[in-house]
């Protein structure tokens, strides 16, 4: 069997790349498995496929031994665990691609391997990839989407786009979210860094949001002194002015707002 030379080339992306890019070499300038006398193989190192759930994309160039007076006809097995695929071949190099659903396990190998002796195939540019990169985003299904939860906690799927609208959120909290993302192949990213967000209340809906800018801090404060002496702020929202319920405007509503501020 000839030997084989070892290139490293790049997944696609979302796609890790498990092995490498075999590339045969020989008199022939392929690799030749089997032989006149004997059938033959090619099988990989031990692979890690947990991270696609056992599915790998097997990529070659082959075709079967042929000459002047020979034509083998062959067809070459590709297999990985208990999974397997016999794949017909022509008598010019082309281009194939298997997809292999095996134990998701490590420790998994690929083979190639001949149908019977007289059976040889030609191998060349063999390349291996987790998951399935033969599907891709425009051909994939979408999922609908779906939302499960209440307005503490939610779990929201098949967001197909880069924003996502939220509604029903208590106005004014504050939320932490994380996302994933679930690749076409039906494998899933790891959950992204935890972001806390505050929503900002409706204008004039929030209890002491004298200015109506969806917060309650110190220029609530600001304007309420300023409308106690005259001086006609706006936006001035008096419906949540009257602090102590006495029907006026004065001091002692000013004092009661800076202790709800000072007192978060």
């Amino acid at each position: 069997m000839s030997a084989l030379s070892i290139t490293t080339s790049a997944a696609a992306t979302p796609l890790t790349l498990v092995v490498g890019t075999y590339t045969g070499s020989g008199s022939r300038g392929v690799l030749q498995i089997g032989s006149s006398s004997n059938s033959g193989f090619l099988s990989t190192p031990a692979l890690d496929l947990s991270s696609s759930r056992g599915k790998v994309t097997v990529s070659f160039r082959a075709k079967y031994f042929s000459s002047t007076f020979i034509n083998d006809g062959s067809s070459v097995v590709v297999s990985c665990g208990n999974a397997s695929r016999t794949v017909a071949l022509s008598r010019t190099m082309a281009n194939y691609t298997v997809v292999l659903d095996c134990n998701a396990a490590q420790g998994q190998t690929v083979r190639f391997a001949t149908t019977a002796k007289q059976k040889r195939v030609l191998l060349d540019n063999v390349a291996l990839y987790s998951g399935d990169t033969t599907v891709t985003a425009a051909s994939a299904p979408l999922l609908a989407m779906s939302e499960t939860g209440d307005s503490t906690s939610r779990v929201i799927t098949g967001i197909a786009d880069t924003t996502c609208l939220v509604t029903g959120v208590t106005a004014g909290g504050t939320f932490t979210y994380r996302v994933k993302a679930l690749y076409t192949d039906g494998t899933e990213s790891g959950y992204s860094n935890v972001e806390t967000v505050t929503l900002r209340a409706q204008s004039g809906d929030l209890d002491g949001d004298i200015n109506m800018d969806g917060l309650v801090d110190v220029a609530d404060v600001t304007t309420l002194i300023n409308y106690v002496l005259g001086l006609n702020p706006s936006p001035c929202n008096l419906a949540h002015a009257d602090r102590n319920g006495d029907g006026l405007y004065d001091v002692v509503d000013v004092t009661a707002l800076t202790g709800k501020v000072v007192g978060k």
